[in-house]
């Protein structure tokens, strides 16, 4: 539940105001300095002993002499945003485009369900972006109005999990005198000192599944752990 809840983090984020600023205003923001700013999801996976990181990714690529007050305004977004409910609902209230890409998709969909009986990254992989979230996606928009309540404290124990608590993970590629600008800025951001949580790393039952969708294509896939056979 909690990653499904990060997963909505990183789509609404963007989106949402801030306690200081309304959407038109931050996205003026970000126009005016050349900038262009996104959150992802990196589901990392080492490749010694399959271990697996999840990081909330904030990618922001900017003119040096606007790093400053982009930095300002990523800080801005992750210690103070204000959940919106009629925002959420426009972002939430249409889950058809994810399960037309599922479908168009649908070696990929077929191979990913497999592997989560296989890899705790591929069940991560799965609540976040695959058929257990799209099935939580459906349900949320079906039933809006009484779920929005769970929705928004759902994100908001998130977002406070992820930012106040955390100082972030911070990768530069730029110029000499961008950097001093960069390490400056971060310095003055609100986040604290980073607290990893560890994963629990279960599999899914390796039971065989299917799933009927609207195509004339059928999408089959059998995974097995090269591990398992030495």
């Amino acid at each position: 539940d909690e990653l499904f809840y990060i997963r909505c983090l990183e789509d609404a984020l963007l989106n949402l105001p801030t306690a200081d600023c309304d959407v038109p205003t931050l996205t003026g923001r970000i126009l005016a300095a050349h900038a262009n700013v996104s959150f992802d999801i990196e589901n990392n996976v080492r490749s010694d002993d399959r271990s697996t990181s999840l990081y909330l990714r904030l990618v922001l690529d900017v003119p040096e002499e606007h790093l400053a007050e982009v930095v300002t305004l990523a800080d801005e977004y992750m210690t103070s945003p204000v959940f919106d409910r009629t925002i959420l609902k426009r972002l939430f209230s249409n889950p058809a485009p994810i399960k037309n890409m599922m479908i168009r998709r649908g070696n990929r969909t077929a191979a990913r369900l497999a592997e989560t009986a296989l890899t705790a990254s591929a069940v991560y992989e799965d609540a976040l972006t695959g058929i257990t979230a799209y099935h939580k996606l459906q349900k949320l928009a079906e039933h809006f109005d009484e779920s929005v309540d769970g929705l928004v404290a759902g994100m908001q124990a998130a977002a406070a999990k992820l930012f106040p608590t955390v100082k972030p993970l911070a990768l530069y590629i730029g110029g000499a005198s961008g950097y001093d600008v960069w390490t400056k800025s971060l310095a003055g951001m609100k986040l604290g000192t980073l607290t990893p949580a560890a994963l629990p790393g279960s599999v899914a039952d390796r039971a065989p599944k299917a799933f009927t969708i609207p195509g004339e294509v059928n999408y089959c896939a059998e995974a097995f752990d090269l591990s398992d056979v030495g």
